[in-house]
């Protein structure tokens, strides 16, 4: 079979659910040598290798494509390398190395995409200048899909940073390039409104934004009207955007709204309601937001007394892994336990609690729980080991920005809830 017949027929087969005799027509291809259909064959198992999850084939084919500096199947593939790379926290290196190769190919379509892709990999890992001129390259290209998605992520960075006039200027920029990004670019614009203190400008362009039904600004926007809402005090019309973001099931808008509407529901003491909006936000499973929720619903359990319930979210959270949330909750299931007598359990949670605060940097949480441990240790007549959580305790509490540590108290009293 020719080369380019094996693709053919490679892509056929995979199409119709049989990976192993596309695998097998692929190699027919890259056997063949020929120098344009090998490298596109092996770009092809790359690709079928990924599906599969497959990363260490997928790498393996897609570096043979680049090796072959075929000039359009090798800038494909390093851009694709770099885009599965990326989503591998070990090889951040893999990955800016890939997207380099694709950007330096100056392909005219594969460049612009690795600049951006390259961009929002050095925005995650903190390299903001680098992240700048990287998202910059995209937006200059005027590619006709990489470059608006560049110019609305550079307002997004920007704004972070607390420039706001370039950011209003990127976000221009993302609208008059448009290809459907400008209802995304008008809710950055809104934002930087907002947040200026012109809630009355950025409530008009979050409703055309509403308006204008774009599945990914539009839920947003409905959110952003609830909070502005909320802070003004309008809590009705807060709940109906709320619930509007809510019931578009965005994955970032929708859980996003139903935590906010939870927080608005307790600052009323709706606790039923605002059990419900919580469950909403941990059922998401979001990764920012559903630790968080689960600590809000530990805390009106605890106001109701269920301590069932309180204690199920709290292994919620310590589930996730969250780095802000599951050391607090480690620590109030401490405090859960202690009040119910449990001094073995409260014991092996806050020395969960104190290993986590310490190890991620959360000095005051970490000095708490030391504080907590030290007490448990005592009641329990260990005292070479109380005496060796009392200077940590103290020490943490000194590196807290404290005076001293305050001495335990040998009480069943519960702490603040979370």
């Amino acid at each position: 079979m020719a080369p380019l017949a094996a693709i053919q027929h490679g892509l056929l087969l995979a199409n119709r659910g049989d990976p192993s005799a596309a695998r097998a027509a692929y190699q027919t291809a890259i056997a063949s040598g020929h120098a344009d259909w090998t490298p596109l064959a092996a770009l092809a198992l790359g690709a079928l290798a990924e599906q599969e999850q497959d990363v260490v084939g997928a790498r393996t084919f897609y570096q043979q494509a680049i090796e072959s500096r075929h000039p359009e199947y090798a800038p494909q593939a390093a851009l694709y390398l770099g885009r599965l790379l990326a989503g591998q926290e070990e090889d951040v290196v893999g990955a800016r190395t890939a997207y380099q190769q694709a950007i330096d190919s100056g392909h005219d379509d594969a460049a612009p995409k690795a600049a951006l892709g390259l961009g929002l990999l050095l925005a995650q890992r903190g390299d903001i200048p680098g992240a700048v001129r990287a998202l910059h390259r995209t937006v200059d290209s005027r590619h006709v899909e990489a470059a608006p998605s560049a110019a609305i992520a550079l307002g997004e960075l920007l704004a972070d940073r607390g420039d706001l006039d370039s950011a209003w200027k990127a976000y221009m920029t993302a609208i008059e390039l448009g290809q459907g990004a400008a209802p995304l670019a008008f809710v950055g614009l809104a934002e930087l409104l907002q947040h200026s203190g012109r809630a009355a400008k950025a409530r008009h362009v979050y409703q055309r934004v509403i308006k204008s039904g774009h599945p990914d600004a539009a839920p947003m926007a409905a959110l952003r009207l609830g909070e502005i809402w909320q802070e003004q005090g309008r809590v009705t019309r807060a709940l109906k955007f709320y619930r509007q973001a809510i019931d578009s099931r965005h994955e970032d808008a929708a859980p996003m709204a139903a935590f906010s509407l939870g927080q608005l529901l307790a600052e009323r003491k709706d606790w039923d309601g605002a059990k419900i909006a919580y469950q909403q936000a941990v059922d998401s499973k979001h990764p920012d937001v559903a630790p968080m929720a689960a600590l809000k619903l530990a805390r009106i359990f605890l106001e109701l007394e269920d301590t069932a319930g309180e204690r199920a979210a709290y292994q919620v959270v310590i589930d996730s892994g969250d780095r802000d949330a599951a050391p607090v909750a480690w620590f109030q299931l401490g405090m859960l336990l202690f009040d119910q007598g449990d001094l073995a359990g409260a014991r092996n949670a806050f020395e969960e609690a104190l290993r986590q605060a310490r190890d991620l940097g959360h000095i005051s949480l970490a000095a708490d729980a030391a504080s907590r441990l030290w007490q448990i240790l005592l009641e329990q007549g260990d005292k070479s080991a109380a005496a060796m959580a009392r200077k940590e305790a103290i020490k943490l509490g000194l590196d807290a920005g404290r005076a001293s540590a305050e001495e335990p108290q040998p009480t069943r009293q519960r702490r603040a809830r979370p």
